[in-house]
């Protein structure tokens, strides 16, 4: 080591390469480039439901609407049918479920809703179960409990 004003410095061996900015090689500095505009955003494709799943869920949401207008007062039924509208209305995009179950019958095709009147339940037959779990009979409000 060497003394330079009274500070010892390390002495470097030949052919050693010093750390320090000072002993690197200068780099061209290269240009900033033009700021250049940002290319247009491309037009958003919408995605789209699979055609059997939508429908599978306006076949429920109409089949939950009937009950529904049969049985106002039973909440389960009530309950069940929000959800499949909710469900149709998160598959359809659309914020009410009378929009959405338009929007569906519309992706779905006219001709499959056109023509098809819903009949009335003979007599002799049992009205079909709706889609999900068995329903548990509710009684009325003003019921009074036996026993």
């Amino acid at each position: 080591m060497s003394a330079v004003d009274g500070v010892r410095a390390p002495v470097w061996p030949a052919g050693a390469v010093r750390r320090t900015g000072a002993s690197r090689p200068a780099r061209p500095v290269r240009p900033v480039r033009a700021q250049q505009p940002a290319p247009a955003p491309a037009e958003p494709t919408p995605l789209r439901p699979e055609r059997r799943a939508v429908a599978r869920v306006l076949d429920r949401y109409r089949a939950w609407e009937r009950l529904t207008l049969d049985h106002p007062a039973n909440g389960t039924v009530r309950r069940r049918f929000e959800a499949t509208a909710y469900t149709l209305c998160v598959l359809m995009a659309r914020r009410t479920s009378r929009e959405a179950a338009h929007a569906a019958e519309h992706y779905l095709g006219d001709t499959r809703r056109r023509g098809r009147a819903i009949a009335p339940p003979e007599p002799d037959r049992p009205e079909p179960a709706p889609p999900g779990r068995p329903l548990r009979p509710v009684a009325p409000r003003d019921a009074v409990p036996v026993g």
